[in-house]
């Protein structure tokens, strides 16, 4: 990332952690008590914000070139399928 974007980057970032704060009451106990949260804990709050249609991931991409394809179906597996149960 150019060095002048990174603090805008940052900033973002913050900006974005609030929001999941915002849907998620575990997290926001956490966030506003100035723990740190881990990719893997942002990650499982966005997917249970998604789940309750209380956010939308976006993700960008170009099919053309190839370029995010397989993050944009990692998101969808990771965001938005639901387990349930098969019987054969």
């Amino acid at each position: 990332m150019p060095e002048e974007l990174q603090a805008e980057a940052a900033r973002r970032r913050e900006e974005m952690i609030e929001r999941m704060a915002e849907a998620d009451d575990d997290l926001a106990e956490r966030y506003l008590d100035g723990e740190a949260l881990s990719p893997e804990e942002l990650r499982a709050a966005l997917r249970r914000a998604t789940l309750a249609n209380k956010a939308v991931p976006v993700l960008c991409g170009t099919a053309l070139r190839n370029k995010g394809v397989q993050l944009l179906l990692d998101a969808v597996i990771d965001y938005c399928r639901r387990h349930w149960m098969c019987h054969l």
